[in-house]
């Protein structure tokens, strides 16, 4: 067993249609098959096998079976090959081709049976009569993907006789032109005179359409018709017709080569072209059985592709090719590679010195989500996925789409109640929602330090800012006012609260009060410890602070613990209670206000805490930075960084913006906002939210001051003019009516709703008792229509068609316009009315 020749003919190679196993390679030395069940890596081809014999070759540890079947030994140069892609019983048909040593036709047909290892003709040998005595060669040979009894073949032209020779196979009609003996083909179907067959290709979804080319024109002949179309393209040396049927692909022979791809309703321009690395007249193309779209070619070394998938559109448009590497492994020039028949990942290439290689072709993970029922589909090659076992909890979206659904944003209540299981996020809806209504909310934009240096008047006195920064807090901002905050704090059961601020105001008899109406045990730690310090007696104070030291790190609550570490400061640096992050942060700063006497270790102290806040992304923190430019915006994005939550820093800016005026419409156009707010929308977009989308697009521009472009524009469907109700009334046309029963310009009615029949623009049937004023019109008469079929009416009217039909409810239309967005129920309708954008 020797290696072949490097300066052989052509090679080819290959494989099975209905064994995924079985490849077929094709050269001078002869032809073999070879039982591939697993990949070939570099694997050598060998020459001088005995007919109808297995041998076994070793290929980096495998041993590869390799048969060659018996062929005419007046056979040679065997270079064209194809599989027939219907069995016969338990037997393989394949047709071979090259170039014969006697007069006889070059085309062969052998029957393989696999399990037997032996080949026979499948038909009587008979002869084709051919002028002279000089041998032909075969330049393409094909069977028929849906009549596999059809065989084309191409030749070289020689004298009169056909360069294009078409047979079936299944007759058993003798041929005209059989002269002798019996030969290997019943009756030839149809002959063509013509120039040259350079190559073939049959439609794989006409029956009887082939298309040929002579290198100097495209002809795409019918059978049953006889008379080709011919298009002129010089210069083409090989046809492959797409799997589809749609699309017909040329490699030409210019000055670097060139693939181009056409059309097959229309030849005269390609839709695309890609050039070629250098000219090579054996340069190969196949489309893909099983990747549709896909293109692959020969060039030097690699095998690219060209991927047209999406590309079929009417009219025939041409597109910009997108080229990729298939095989690049650099094995040697290649001349010819095969697609599996079955696995879309598979790739074998086969080079001129005959070395057979495979690769494995990756593909990008295309992932969608369904926002309507939570589906998860993957689709990877040939293999798509659907997960229906997503739980809400493992992703943010999830989470964002739950809480937009409550209300997330609208109002406190809805925000916090949206969030449960998230107590931070609770706690910043409260601060947010609380400090909207104090006393300092004209000051929510402004960092607390600059609140404390803003209201104290130059002086040694302390920061007079003090009370106020208090109040942002939640904290009484006197002794008098101490009384009903402790009062309320009782009505809400945060009785430890409450002890806190007393005990931070040097009230401990108050704080007793409150801790032992509040009968809880977990408090009697701090209860000992009020009642038994005493400041005045030194001995005792010694022992109370001995036994109190060793029962705090016992107690768990960090507000007992905070009141133990006020009575047992000494230094008044309180950094026990400072640094307790269990301790929430309005507590915390409220305590520093109260307790540390200078100006200086306030402001170092708050300025720690707002780092530790910015830099770890704590919406707590807003009470430090506040919500405007200079570092709440910087605070939010940490969050958004840590959290990808753009739901709640945006609806916060918002909220707070609506609340207080003191909060600049410059905020909303600082960068990172407007990030947030556009992915925000795009989300609600995604999952189809359109009631969210408008009412918090309507709320965000309230704030930002921004004047939006109209997205749909109303026009008369008779003089197709515009139709502005703000312009309208603006003009004085409208009036103080909010309807509008013709068109202002043709004077023509207006579109009627589809429910109730009234013109666009009349109030519906079941509001018409209420006053009419010149004010926003209700969101329920709004006219809403379906962007398929154009039909609409009445927000009110259509939201109860479409609860309980889900088709058009025009008379004739089948459209099903609730399918992409199906309708909300009324009691998530706003019954208020909406400013329209116009």
């Amino acid at each position: 067993i020797t290696k072949m020749a490097a300066s052989d003919a052509r090679r080819t190679a290959l494989w099975c249609p209905y064994d995924r196993n079985l490849l077929l390679a094709a050269g001078a030395s002869g032809v073999q098959m070879i039982q591939a069940t697993r990949p070939l890596h570099s694997f050598h081809l060998v020459d001088n096998l005995e007919p109808n014999t297995k041998h076994n070759i070793s290929n980096f540890g495998q041993t590869v079976p390799i048969y060659a079947p018996y062929v005419d030994p007046q056979l040679t140069h065997t270079n064209l090959v194809d599989w027939c892609p219907q069995r016969t019983g338990e037997a393989y048909v394949v047709a071979l081709a090259g170039i014969e040593k006697t007069e006889l036709i070059p085309v062969h047909i052998l029957q393989v049976n696999p399990n037997e290892h032996l080949t026979s003709p499948i038909f009587a040998r008979r002869e084709f009569h051919i002028n002279g005595n000089r041998s032909r060669t075969c330049t393409s040979l094909a069977f028929n993907p849906l009549r596999p009894e059809l065989l084309a073949a191409g030749f070289t032209k020689l004298a009169r006789d056909p360069s294009l020779i078409v047979w079936d196979l299944a007759s058993n009609t003798s041929d005209r032109s059989a002269r002798g003996r019996v030969g290997h083909f019943h009756d030839v179907l149809q002959e063509i005179a013509e120039e040259n067959v350079v190559s073939l290709s049959w439609n794989p979804c006409e029956r009887e359409v082939l298309y040929t080319t002579n290198g100097k024109s495209l002809f795409m002949t019918d059978l049953r018709r006889r008379t080709p179309t011919v298009t002129q393209c010089p210069n083409i040396l090989r046809l492959a017709a797409s799997p589809e049927g749609t699309l017909l692909a040329a490699l030409r022979n210019t000055a670097r080569g060139e693939v181009r791809v056409f059309d097959v309703r229309s030849f005269k321009d390609a839709l695309c072209s890609v050039s070629c690395s250098a000219p090579n007249k054996e340069r190969q193309l196949h489309w893909s059985p099983t990747r549709r779209g896909l293109l692959g070619w020969v060039d030097g070394t690699r095998v690219y592709g060209l991927d047209t998938l999406l590309r079929r559109v009417a009219p025939v448009l041409a597109f910009e090719p997108e080229v990729r590497t298939l095989y690049a492994e650099g094995v040697g020039e290649l001349a010819d590679f095969a697609w599996h028949a079955t696995d879309f990942d598979r790739l074998t290439a086969i080079t001129k010195d005959g070395v057979i290689d495979e690769c494995v072709i990756r593909e990008r993970v295309a992932v969608s989500f369904c926002p309507t029922d939570d589906t998860l589909t993957i689709a990877a090659g040939n293999t798509l996925t659907a997960n229906h076992s997503i739980e809400p909890s493992e992703d943010i979206s999830s989470l964002m789409r739950a809480r937009a659904r409550s209300g997330y944003g609208i109002t406190a209540e809805k925000s916090i109640a949206a969030a449960e299981g998230f107590p931070a996020l609770q706690a910043a809806w409260a601060w947010v929602a609380a400090a909207t209504i104090n006393e300092s909310r004209q000051h929510l934009a402004d960092p607390l330090i600059t609140i404390l240096r803003t209201n104290t008047p130059p002086g040694p006195e302390p920061f007079a800012g003090r009370a106020e920064a208090l109040v942002r807090c939640g904290w009484p901002p006197s002794e008098a006012a101490l009384g009903p905050v402790i009062a309320s704090l009782q009505s809400q059961h945060q009785h430890d609260r409450a002890a806190l601020m007393a005990v931070a105001y040097q009230d401990q008899r108050q704080a007793l009060k409150v801790l032992v109406e509040a009968r809880n045990p977990a408090f009697s730690p701090a209860i000992l410890s009020i009642v038994g310090y005493d400041p005045t007696n030194a001995e005792q104070l010694a022992l109370w602070r001995e036994t109190t030291l060793a029962v705090r790190k016992d107690i768990v609550s960090p507000y007992m613990r905070a009141i133990v570490s006020i009575l047992l400061s000494i230094d008044g640096f309180y950094q026990e209670i400072l640094t307790d992050t269990e301790l929430p942060l309005p507590d915390r700063v409220g305590c520093a206000c109260r307790l540390l006497s200078t100006d200086e270790r306030l402001v170092l102290q708050l300025d720690e805490m707002r780092r530790t806040c910015v830099r770890e992304g704590l919406l707590s923190g807003l009470l430090l930075t506040g919500m405007g430019l200079e570092q709440g915006v910087e605070l939010l994005q940490e969050y958004v960084d840590r959290t990808g939550d753009v739901q709640t820093a945006s609806n916060l800016l918002v909220f707070a913006a609506e609340a207080v005026e003191s909060i600049p419409a410059e905020v909303f156009k600082h960068p990172d906002v407007q990030r947030w707010t556009e992915t925000y929308r795009g989300f609600l977009d995604a999952y189809q939210m359109w009631m969210q989308r408008a009412e918090f697009d309507c709320r965000h521009l309230r704030v930002s001051k921004n004047k939006p472009h109209p997205h749909f524009s109303l026009r008369c469907g008779f003089c197709a003019k515009g139709v502005c109700f703000s312009t309208l009334r603006a003009t004085g046309v409208l009036g103080t009516r909010s309807t509008l029963p013709a068109c202002p310009s043709c004077r023509r009615p207006m579109q009627r709703c589809a429910v109730c029949q009234l013109r666009l623009g009349c109030v519906a049937t079941q509001l018409q008792g209420r006053l009419v004023a010149a004010q926003p019109t209700p969101f329920p008469e709004w006219y809403t229509w379906c962007q398929t079929c154009n039909h609409g009416g009445h927000s009110q009217h259509l939201t109860e068609w479409f609860a309980q039909h889900t088709t058009c409810p025009v008379v004739g239309c089948r459209c099903p316009c609730t399918s992409l967005s199906p309708p909300q129920p009324m009691s998530q309708v706003p019954s208020g009315p909406l400013e329209a954008l116009d």
